[in-house]
C-alpha cells in the first residue's frame, strides 16, 4: 500500500511538474491567412523589376501578414472624430498598434504558396504563445461586441494601399457600430479594436475594397459640449 501511495504522489508531482512547464492554456493556438500579390501588377515604382518576381511578392505578402496578425493578436487603440459638416469638422481617424509582430519572428511561416492567374496566394501561419492566446480569448468574451465594415484604398497608388483599404475597414465597422448607438454626433470617440478574422479583398474599379470583422471596446464618447 505504501508502494502504491507512493507511486501515486510520484504520478501527481510528475502531473504538477509538466503543468508549469507545458501549461493547460490555449498557447498552441495557430492562426492560419491566405493573402494575395500581384506578379503582373498595373502599378510599379520607377526602377522596380517587371514582372515581380515570387520573393519580391512572397516579402510583400509578409509585410501584410504581420500587419494583419498584430491586429488579430494585439489590436488597435483608436481615437475617431466623425465629419460634421454643419460644424464644418473633418473626419479624423488615428489607429495605435498596442504591439506588432516582428520581421524574423521565428513563429511566423509560411505554409505553402500557389500561383493563379498571375496572382501568388500565400498562405502563411503564425503560432501564438500563451500572453496572446490569452489576449485572443479575453477579446472573445460576448460582453465585447462585434462589428464589421469595409474599406477602400487606391489602388493606383500601389500595393501598399491594400493595408489602407484594410485600415479603412476598421474605420467603418466603428463607424457603423457608433452611429446605430448615438444620436448625435460626438466630439470623439476612443476605444480599443481587435481583427477577429482574416479580412477579405478584392480590386474592383480601381480600388483595393477590403470587408474586415472587430471586437470593439468603447472607452470614451466625448461630446461637443456647445453646439
Amino acid at each position: 500500500m505504501r508502494l502504491m501511495k507512493g507511486r501515486v504522489q510520484q504520478i501527481l508531482f510528475i502531473i504538477i511538474l509538466l503543468f508549469f512547464i507545458f501549461p493547460l492554456y490555449p498557447d498552441s493556438e495557430k492562426l492560419t491567412i491566405t493573402l494575395w500579390g500581384e506578379l503582373e501588377p498595373l502599378i510599379t515604382l520607377e526602377g522596380e523589376e517587371y514582372p515581380l518576381s515570387e520573393n519580391e511578392v512572397i516579402r510583400r505578402v509578409l509585410e501584410h501578414a504581420r500587419v494583419i496578425f498584430s491586429a488579430m493578436i494585439y489590436g488597435y487603440g483608436f481615437a475617431y472624430t466623425p465629419y460634421d459638416k454643419q460644424r464644418g469638422i473633418s473626419e479624423y481617424f488615428q489607429l495605435e498598434p498596442f504591439s506588432e509582430i516582428k520581421w524574423g519572428d521565428p513563429h511566423l511561416k509560411i505554409i505553402a504558396s500557389r500561383i493563379i492567374e498571375k496572382r501568388l496566394y500565400v498562405t502563411i501561419s503564425y503560432r501564438c504563445m500563451d500572453f496572446q492566446a490569452s489576449r485572443r480569448e479575453a477579446w472573445k468574451s460576448l460582453a465585447v461586441p462585434a462589428a464589421s465594415g469595409q474599406g477602400t484604398g487606391d489602388y493606383f497608388k500601389g500595393y501598399t494601399e491594400m493595408t489602407t483599404s484594410f485600415k479603412n475597414a476598421l474605420k467603418e465597422a466603428i463607424r457603423d457600430y457608433m452611429r446605430k448607438r448615438t444620436f448625435n454626433k460626438p466630439k470623439e470617440i476612443k476605444g480599443e479594436v481587435l481583427l477577429l478574422e482574416m479580412p477579405g479583398t478584392i480590386i474592383r474599379a480601381g480600388e483595393y475594397i477590403t470587408t474586415a470583422k472587430i471586437k470593439v471596446n468603447i472607452k470614451e464618447v466625448i461630446p461637443y459640449k456647445v453646439f
